[in-house]
């Protein structure tokens, strides 16, 4: 009877395989993590969570990020779950951002016959996700994908107003606050006084901040999170039409984003097609 040995190159490449699979384990289970984290977070809070070094943790973290499983949001160096794994969520589950929010959209969009937008916020900025144009043979719109300064248009300042203070701090000191129109605001004070009448209003109003001739109002879509927006419903109106209708604008706005709330927490799209009183 003879003993059989594997050779060094196959027991070489068991321990490979081995090593494969529990970096595997280790992604996933920071994937399912940040998928339940009610907040994003911080390189050191994952790697005390899994008893990993930060080295390790941070060469997970690079490789989700680079295939689009997590995000690093630039101000506050956190990570978060990313568009990759969004969109495999949004293909099963009808809970998604995007198709929770739809029918609220269509109901605006219905009801103002402008252009209604869905933003999400990446950094310092706002970025369109969702759009339907308006039918008006003059109309204000932004293509999808297109990235915005959150202190000059409504998506982004009814997106930046609701996060908490520190937050908002860090996120205005790596901002240029540039100037875009003679109307926008160029001071981290005027951001302030901007920030401060959205949360006591509950939505924002964009006057030509970012583009002369169009004008805006936006309100918070609430998640999971209930100290950050998931995302923001704006209407965007060229000025001309803007003032006339400012007040029914509001009120439908707040209207949709309250319904597209609802249903995005409970994954209940019903709630979102429902008619607003």
């Amino acid at each position: 009877m003879c003993n059989l040995v594997d050779p060094p190159q196959r027991r070489d490449h068991a321990r490979q395989v081995a090593g494969t699979l529990k970096s595997v384990e280790q992604a996933l289970a920071v994937i399912e993590h940040l998928a339940g984290a009610t907040e994003p977070l911080t390189l050191t809070a994952l790697s005390q969570h899994f008893g990993l070094s930060k080295a390790t943790m941070h060469r997970i973290l690079v490789t989700l990020r680079d295939r689009g499983y997590v995000v690093r949001d630039p101000i506050t160096a956190r990570y978060g779950f990313g568009l990759t794994a969004t969109r495999l969520v949004q293909q099963g589950k009808a809970e998604s951002l995007t198709e929770a929010c739809w029918p609220a959209m269509r109901w605006l969009w219905n009801r103002t016959e402008e252009t209604v937008l869905l933003a999400v916020r990446d950094g310092d900025q706002s970025v369109i996700i969702e759009k339907l144009d308006s039918t008006h043979p003059v109309l204000a719109t932004y293509s999808l994908g297109r990235l915005m300064p959150l202190h000059t248009v409504s998506t982004g300042m009814a997106l930046l107003a609701y996060h908490p203070d520190d937050e908002i701090r860090e996120i205005l000191n790596s901002s240029s606050l540039s100037r875009y129109t003679v109307h926008s605001p160029t001071s981290v004070d005027d951001v302030w006084r901007d920030i401060r009448s959205t949360r006591a209003k509950g939505y924002s109003i964009n006057r030509e901040l970012f583009r002369d001739g169009a004008s805006g109002v936006a309100a918070p879509v609430r998640g999971r999170d209930p100290r950050r927006p998931a995302a923001a419903i704006a209407v965007c109106v060229p000025s001309s039409r803007f003032e006339p209708q400012v007040d029914a604008l509001c009120e439908s706005v707040v209207a949709a984003a309250d319904r597209a709330s609802g249903a995005f927490m409970t994954g209940r799209t019903a709630i979102a097609m429902a008619e607003p009183e």
